[in-house]
């Protein structure tokens, strides 16, 4: 695929999309944490590990790559218009792509967020970190 054709989100349309994607997380990790935690979630003194790393990481993980992987897109970037593709082809990105993208959401992360939004103030193509690895 031609570089030229490839346009880009911007930060705030990825923002939006991103917000979009959580309330939609939301709506499903809620109900099951108050299913299996009661009403006293937020002040319950023993959380069960297993529960809290299945509803904050796996799930939104499993949830997002099946998606990347079969609609180019989450929720929130379908909603906006935005797809997922590889960078060199165009095409949709393999599995072994999005748990790279996906890991490196979390890399971006580490040092506040502060390595992607050096990356989109010095590219041309407003590319963030997570781009270089699809």
């Amino acid at each position: 695929m031609n570089e030229k054709n490839i346009k880009y989100a911007g930060f705030w349309i990825r923002v939006g999309a991103t917000l979009i994607d959580s309330l939609i997380l939301m709506m499903f990790t809620v109900p099951l944490a108050l299913m299996y935690y009661g009403d006293s979630y937020q002040y319950a003194e023993h959380h069960s590990m297993v529960v809290d790393i299945f509803l904050k990481y796996i799930f939104p993980m499993t949830a997002t790559i099946i998606f990347w992987i079969y609609k180019s897109a989450t929720p929130g970037k379908i909603v906006l218009g935005l797809k997922i593709l590889d960078a060199s082809s165009g095409k949709p990105i393999s599995p072994v792509q999005a748990l790279v993208r996906y890991a490196s959401y979390y890399v971006a992360a580490i040092p506040f967020d502060i390595s992607t939004k050096t990356c989109y103030n010095i590219t041309l193509n407003k590319e963030f970190i997570d781009d270089y690895s699809t």
